[in-house]
């Protein structure tokens, strides 16, 4: 019976900045079911990181290989000195039943504790799949350590169905996990009131857009399909998480960009769960893959939605969607029609499509999945003691 955990993580998770509010939120629900979490922070080294790596050796990559993901995480150096952090940690916390790691990258298999790897996708995933580049020379070499990690940990946990079994195809290990669920990022404080939330929204002209750098061609498309549509609704804005007024030449009128929200922050905080108790739509059109995690938790806010058809989110909630729609043409034609069917939605209509949102999404939390964690992992356990 698990009743200790150490938790590995990159950054502090006593903070919700850490990993997009993942090790913060899975802790306290970890917690919420009586576990003692003992925190291990393992970010790489920052004054390497500043002095060294982002002025110098970061540049010169990126200007020989423009598309990769080689990072400093991925050094030599960085792996060394993770892996005195994890060891001092081993030695501190003897009584520990069980190891979590908040990614695949950290070499696990040095206690007899078992330890457990909890993350989105693999390295090699991300530059063939999602990039769908071949990996460079060091991005080879990752994967190769990578891939050895992933095969001796005793379980690994996806956050995605269709992760899971590309790794079950790739890989030798049994132990490999989706637990059913994803889960909403949700550090909201005040409760949801549906009838509140729907009478704001379906009278809201609101347009709602959540993506930093990686989804900028999302964005420049929905700008543009937003400009094809103020005419028919002069009224109509466009609000942006996540990117600032410098990541574009030009913004049209009633475009207003936030840059990142720290939901640690009081006030930015506030302001973010404002903007997804107000918009009318939430919308990403990034080809490949359409922000996942904010998608769901707009849908937790009775928000529809209008994505991009990327397989994750089709394993999860199917084909088509009842609370919004698919956008399979990525034109600015297409999108601003995919918004205008939404937008003369009546009344009644609308609030049901914002109810079946939150409808698919309402059981993604993290108590949920700590739960589902806590009963795989004593499982897994327990079949390899019966083992020894």
């Amino acid at each position: 019976m698990i009743r200790e955990i150490t938790l590995f993580s990159p950054g502090d998770s006593r903070s919700l900045t850490c990993w997009s509010n993942v090790p913060c939120l899975f802790a306290r629900a970890l917690e919420h079911q009586g576990i003692r979490i003992n925190r291990v922070n393992i970010y790489s080294n920052k004054y390497i990181r500043k002095l060294i790596w982002d002025p110098f050796c970061a540049p010169i990559i990126q200007r020989l290989y423009p598309s990769h993901a080689y990072l400093y995480e991925h050094t030599r150096i960085n792996r060394f000195l993770t892996a005195l952090t994890i060891s001092r940690a081993r030695h501190k916390y003897v009584h520990s039943d069980l190891e979590v790691f908040i990614g695949y990258d950290y070499p696990v298999k040095k206690s007899n504790i078992p330890c457990v790897l909890l993350s989105d996708w693999t390295f090699e995933y991300l530059i063939t799949q999602r990039r769908g580049l071949t990996p460079c020379t060091w991005e080879t070499e990752e994967i190769k350590r990578q891939n050895q990690i992933l095969e001796k940990a005793d379980c690994v946990i996806s956050l995605f169905p269709d992760i899971i079994q590309y790794m079950k195809k790739k890989y030798q290990n049994p132990n490999m996990y989706y637990l059913g669920q994803n889960v909403i990022n949700n550090a909201d404080t005040k409760p949801i009131q549906e009838n509140e939330i729907l009478k704001q929204k379906k009278v809201s002209n609101i347009l709602l857009f959540i993506g930093r750098k990686p989804y900028l061609p999302g964005a420049k498309l929905l700008i543009s399909s937003f400009q094809h549509l103020k005419e028919q609704y002069p009224l109509l804005e466009l609000h942006i998480i996540g990117l600032s007024t410098s990541d574009f030449n030009t913004l049209p009128k009633d475009v207003f960009c936030y840059g990142y929200l720290d939901k640690s922050n009081d006030e930015q905080r506030s302001l973010y769960y404002q903007l997804l108790r107000n918009a009318r739509i939430c919308i990403n059109p990034t080809p490949l893959w359409a922000g996942y995690s904010s998608m769901i938790e707009a849908m937790y806010y009775y928000t529809p939605i209008i994505t991009s058809r990327y397989q994750s989110f089709v394993d999860t909630f199917g084909d088509p969607i009842q609370f919004g729609s698919y956008l399979i043409e990525h034109t600015i034609e297409h999108l601003a029609s995919s918004i205008h069917q939404l937008l003369k939605t009546d009344p009644e209509t609308y609030c049901q499509k914002a109810s079946l949102a939150h409808q698919a999404v309402k059981g993604f939390t993290w108590d949920s999945f700590a739960s589902k964690f806590l009963s795989t992992l004593n499982q897994v356990i327990q079949g390899k003691n019966s083992q020894i």
